[in-house]
């Protein structure tokens, strides 16, 4: 039953939901799925072996990744998912166009499908800014964008601004879903 199941739906699967961690943030922006995907390929072939890789790259993909923030979305077969999981922290170096970015994976989620993954990932940000704004000691670090560098005040004054409509506009979001 479960076999025959699957084949009308396709095989099962698992996204894997993850933050790429760099000692630069600017860093992050050189990096491409591709040279991510080679990295998790390569150390799932450390830590498993031939069998393990075979295992995992079958329906392995990386689906999303957003230079920004960091966090990327792999998918791979259900079957597969502790090994793809067990050889994450041994990524610690990702190429891309020619340069090398030390780098590490955190796992943040392992869902079923791609919209819990995306569900997680808001309310792990909305918890995340959440703890940024309680560290601010006054209005003006939390209205300030500029993140400790000193801008002249004809810009803090638009930064002000956009902060507070930004602020606005967020919460006019989180209220209403």
């Amino acid at each position: 039953l479960c076999a025959a199941r699957a084949s009308r739906r396709g095989a099962p699967r698992r996204y894997v939901l993850c933050e790429v961690l760099v000692e630069e943030p600017r860093g992050r922006q050189g990096i491409e799925e591709r040279a991510l995907g080679l990295a998790v390929r390569d150390a799932v072939a450390r830590a498993h072996g031939d069998f393990g890789l075979a295992c995992c790259c079958v329906s392995f993909a990386v689906k999303y990744l957003n230079a920004y923030t960091g966090a990327a979305l792999l998918r791979c077969r259900r079957d597969a998912h502790r090994l793809l999981c067990a050889a994450l922290p041994l990524v610690r170096l990702l190429e891309s166009r020619g340069q090398r970015y030390p780098c590490a994976l955190r796992t943040l989620h392992l869902g079923g499908t791609i919209r819990s993954c995306q569900k997680f990932l808001i309310k792990y940000n909305r918890r995340q800014l959440l703890t940024l704004l309680q560290n601010c000691t006054n209005e003006g670090e939390r209205n300030s964008c500029s993140l400790g560098k000193e801008q002249p005040e004809h810009a803090v004054e638009s930064t002000v601004s956009k902060a507070s409509s930004v602020r606005a506009l967020l919460k006019q979001f989180y209220c209403h879903s």
